[in-house]
C-alpha cells in the first residue's frame, strides 16, 4: 500500500471486523530492512514471532526507502496522523514499536506528536534526551542490550532518566546478555506487548482542542 509516497503493509487480527475499532501499532523497522522492496518489511523478525500484537491489534509497518527515517521524517509524521484518523483505529490506543534505527524514530515521533500516542516500546534506540520532558506523561518501556556496541546502552539510559527526572514513569529493561539484537528478546516475550495493550490515553476532540481559540478571552 502507499500513502503520499510512503509504502507500507498492514496486518489485521484474524477476527477483524471493519465496523470495529482496534488497538493500533505503528512498527518502525531498523536499518537492515531499508530499501525499495516492501517484502522486506513483512520478512522483518517482528512479524516472524506469533506475538499478541499480531493477534489483537492492527499493525501498520511503513518502509524506509531512504538512508534513515529522518530523511523522510515529515512524511512519516503525516503517515502517523493518517493511521490515527483511520476509521478502525482506537484513538485511545495508538502505539509505537521500533528497533535500532526504528527505535530512534520512535523516540522522535513521540516527542514530535506526543498527543497521538498511548504508549511505546523503543528498542536499542536513543534520542534528544534534553527534550525528553516533553514526553514525561507517556507510557514508555524501553529495552537495550547491555553489550550493544552499535548503539550504546547509555542512549536509552539517558532518555529514561531524563523523562523520570521530570516526573515521568518510563521504564527501561537492560538485557545483560544481549548486544544490539535486543529485539529478539522483546519479540519473543509476551509481557511487553501485554503491557502495551493495557496503555490508554484520554482522547481530546478537535472541538475540545479549539475551545480556547479566542484571543480576546484567552490571549
Amino acid at each position: 500500500m502507499n500513502f503520499e509516497g510512503v509504502q507500507y503493509i498492514v496486518s489485521t487480527p484474524s477476527d477483524f471486523n471493519e465496523k470495529q475499532d482496534y488497538p493500533t501499532v505503528i512498527f518502525m523497522h531498523g536499518a537492515g530492512t531499508r530499501g525499495d522492496n516492501l517484502d522486506r518489511v513483512s520478512a522483518n523478525p517482528f512479524f516472524e514471532e506469533n506475538h499478541i500484537l499480531l493477534k489483537k491489534a492492527i499493525i501498520y509497518a511503513p518502509l524506509c526507502d531512504k538512508n534513515t527515517w529522518f530523511d523522510m521524517f515529515e512524511s512519516i509524521r503525516h503517515f502517523a496522523r493518517f493511521v490515527y484518523e483511520h476509521k478502525n483505529t482506537d484513538q485511545s490506543r495508538l502505539y509505537l514499536v521500533g528497533a535500532s534505527m526504528g527505535g530512534y524514530a520512535v523516540w522522535q515521533m513521540l516527542m514530535s506528536d506526543p498527543q497521538l500516542y498511548a504508549g511505546a516500546i523503543p528498542i536499542c534506540g536513543g534520542g534528544m534526551y534534553w527534550n525528553a520532558p516533553r514526553i514525561k506523561d507517556l507510557n514508555i518501556w524501553a529495552f537495550h542490550g547491555k553489550k550493544d556496541p552499535t548503539v550504546l546502552c547509555d542512549e536509552s539510559v539517558k532518555m529514561v532518566e531524563r523523562i523520570n527526572k521530570f516526573g515521568g514513569h518510563a521504564k527501561l529493561t537492560i538485557l545483560d546478555e544481549y548486544a544490539h539484537n535486543a529485539w529478539t528478546y522483546v519479540y519473543k516475550n509476551s509481557e511487553p506487548f501485554k503491557w502495551l495493550l493495557n496503555c490508554r490515553k484520554e482522547v481530546v476532540s478537535e472541538q475540545g482542542q479549539n475551545a480556547y481559540n479566542s484571543s480576546e478571552l484567552f490571549g
